[in-house]
């Protein structure tokens, strides 16, 4: 990534909050079109987290995202979900 968008995201949240929408409804498209692919209904829910490091000009953002199936256990003979 150029070094000076890089350091925009790192210091602008507001344009790194863009870039995380963008970022997690375009994974969870990706997720859902799959599902259907293979006819499972889809589940759409995620955790992302935003971190920063570095300074200056190595500064870096870095989007580390969870993205929850609650189809997981059905496929799993023996597996359950808690609530």
């Amino acid at each position: 990534m150029p070094y000076r968008l890089r350091y925009r995201l790192a210091w602008n949240h507001g344009l790194s909050r863009a870039v995380l929408r963008v970022y997690t409804r375009v994974l969870l498209d990706v997720y859902a079109r799959g599902a259907r692919a293979h006819g499972v209904p889809s589940g759409r829910t995620s955790v992302t987290v935003i971190q920063r490091a570095g300074s200056g000009l190595n500064a870096n953002l870095t989007l580390s995202g969870v993205m929850i199936d609650p189809r997981r256990p059905e496929s799993h003979p023996g597996a359950r979900m808690r609530r």
